[in-house]
């Protein structure tokens, strides 16, 4: 996100913008890096495996994955199923902040995050990591890539 990198080069922060969808390594390396709001615009899930890999490459001591839930739109659905329609254009609508637009078909519940995040997604698996739930549907995952 153009505006997120903005924001933080103002701050003084040391950041760069990439796709990390392409086939290209990162060109750099850092202490950390973070990817924000990016997991659930990137689809199929093996897709995002690759994200998490590369981005695991390019940092040298931590990689931070902060990604949303959907359980509001999962449970509004399953307790009143007439409302799907509605939740599915409106979770369209709200997601075309990527380049890469999330679909309500890919919403996934807090426990299936949570489940990827303890799994490393597949890639770093036994990294040592903490989880934690910011606001009401985001979960914030911190590797430890150097013990």
């Amino acid at each position: 996100n153009p505006y997120f990198v903005r924001s933080a080069m103002k701050k003084g922060y040391a950041v760069s913008l990439g796709d990390a969808r392409t086939d290209a390594p990162f060109e750099t390396h850092a202490d950390g890096v973070v990817l924000v709001d990016a997991l659930h615009h990137i689809h199929p899930y093996e897709e995002q495996q690759r994200v998490v890999e590369k981005a695991a490459r390019a940092a040298t001591q931590k990689l931070g994955v902060c990604d949303p839930f959907g359980d509001r739109y999962l449970d509004l659905t399953k307790k009143f199923p007439f409302a799907e329609p509605l939740a599915r254009w409106f979770y369209n609508w709200v997601e075309q902040d990527g380049p890469n637009q999330s679909r309500y078909a890919h919403i996934i519940s807090r426990d299936t995050l949570e489940s990827r995040m303890n799994d490393g997604f597949g890639v770093l698996r036994g990294v040592s990591h903490a989880i934690q739930q910011v606001g009401p549907e985001d979960l914030i995952v911190t590797y430890n890539l150097r013990a």
